[in-house]
């Protein structure tokens, strides 16, 4: 098992978040967020660039800090545990993956606005309610015109830009488009948590030459490259939520009187609860390893152990979560009560990038190909 060990750069970037929320922070905040019509607050978001947070993965070159992805997970795990709305993983993890893998000279142009903070960018990628085919979009690119629909693009609000995968001269191929195109409507859909997920429709978008980031198997390795560091970004975010929950159900547990004692007292319940702790320590060990894996062979070598690691974490946080309502009674489902956010972030994380049930069959479809030894 992958134990949890901190070098100096995660440490700094911890205790960097960690002040940076005690400041500017709370569940009510949380709240406020959840009535935008982003879903998230933009003024936050350019705080979080400020403090290097939003260009953490891109190039120096580009006004990034540059560091591994390693480096980069204490923040989704801190931005989980504190339920941050920005959407880190969506811009500052998926969306700098691609860019960073960009060759066209655009690349800077593009990039530093995220670096600043001043704009979101995003993937649209996904066509089809599962994540089966995402390398093979419908979206095409004909005479510079984009022509398509994508589904549950996250991070959608007024200063978004796109990075849209599609078909161009019979390759894959990812492109840029600004948020504020023509021929572009978005149809955003609210989630449990107050995020967004967008429908985006493409209907003869101009496509510059220049806009053209990445075609053919370079696009096809940045597209792998980018999901794979989104999802374990996701667990590390999963498990910090899933940790923040746990302690404040135990916190719970020692106050509420049953029967003239606490409820934690209650060996059955502390059973209970010394499993949901198993679980996140298991869960935390998956992506851990998977994120080694990753680092150490690539995509195509750590496919299936990323699988594993959002399977496991996806259902480790919504029974983590479901748990903490439980314990706490009607009162966990008030608008009043902190503990019924962590549920409605976890129902959304567990879900975005594919779920258990996907990721299972994922790693099954693999075996059964010979892709992967069953025996590892």
């Amino acid at each position: 098992m992958v134990w949890r060990h901190d070098n100096e750069m995660q440490r700094m970037l911890r205790d960097s978040i960690d002040a940076h929320v005690s400041a500017n922070h709370s569940t009510d905040r949380v709240r406020e967020c959840r009535e935008m019509s982003a879903g998230f607050d933009l003024q936050e978001w350019k705080s979080m660039a400020e403090l290097g947070w939003t260009g953490v993965l891109l190039s120096e070159e580009s006004g990034g800090t540059g560091l591994p992805l390693s480096e980069s997970l204490p923040l989704a795990e801190v931005i989980g545990r504190n339920l941050f709305p920005e959407p880190f993983v969506a811009s500052a993890i998926i969306a700098a993956t691609i860019l960073n893998a960009a060759y066209s000279k655009a690349f800077q142009v593009i990039a530093e606005p995220l670096v600043d903070g001043s704009r979101v960018i995003t993937l649209a990628f996904q066509e089809r309610p599962s994540m089966k085919s995402v390398a093979e979009p419908s979206v095409t690119c004909k005479g510079g015109k984009l022509n398509g629909t994508k589904l549950f693009v996250p991070a959608w609000s007024d200063i978004t830009d796109l990075l849209v995968t599609c078909v161009l001269d019979e390759k894959l191929a990812i492109v840029f488009v600004p948020g504020n195109a023509e021929g572009l409507v978005a149809s955003p859909t609210k989630m449990s948590d107050g995020s967004l997920m967008t429908t985006l429709k493409f209907s003869g978008v101009a496509i510059e030459p220049e806009n053209i980031l990445l075609q053919g198997q370079t696009a096809l390795d940045a597209l792998n490259l980018a999901i794979a560091n989104g999802t374990l970004a996701l667990c590390a975010q999963m498990e910090g939520l899933a940790t923040a929950a746990f302690d404040i159900t135990v916190d719970y547990m020692k106050n509420r009187v049953q029967f003239n004692q606490p409820i934690a007292d209650f060996q059955a319940n502390r059973f209970v609860m010394v499993d949901l702790n198993g679980e996140i320590e298991l869960g935390g060990a998956s992506w851990r390893q998977a994120l080694i894996d990753l680092e150490k062979n690539g995509f195509e070598a750590a496919h299936v152990s990323i699988s594993a690691a959002k399977a496991r974490c996806s259902e480790m946080v919504l029974g983590v979560t479901k748990a903490s309502i439980q314990y706490h009674g009607g009162i966990g489902f008030t608008e009043d009560a902190d503990i019924g956010l962590y549920l409605k972030a976890a129902l959304r994380l567990s879900s975005w990038l594919g779920g258990a049930a996907y990721h299972r069959a994922a790693a099954y479809d693999m075996y059964r190909e010979g892709q992967v030894d069953a025996g590892k």
